[in-house]
């Protein structure tokens, strides 16, 4: 059961969350402009080019680092009937 959850879940939950984040930083990007300042972070975002630049880089390097390292293992392929077994001699 814990071999499951080490080699399933947790990378799955951590791929997600890695994806939900960058989503998260590009929807703040987008919507700031639009926002009355009540919070001391959204003038920043609304005004300043190079914080914005700044964010959507980091959303494309949180995407990248979710497919290099929390990409969910492909499941192995099973061995059709039709094959026949591996020969147990090594060579060509």
């Amino acid at each position: 059961m814990w071999d499951r959850l080490r080699n399933s879940w947790i990378p799955r939950c951590l791929f997600l969350g890695t994806l939900a984040m960058a989503v998260v930083i590009i929807v703040a990007v987008i919507v700031c402009p639009w926002l009355p300042d009540s919070l001391p972070v959204v003038p920043l975002f609304a005004a300043d080019v190079t914080v914005r630049r700044t964010a959507l880089a980091s959303a494309a390097a949180l995407v990248v680092t979710a497919f290099v390292f929390f990409r969910p293992a492909a499941r192995p392929k099973k061995p059709s009937p039709n094959e026949p077994p591996p020969g147990n001699m090594a060579g060509a």
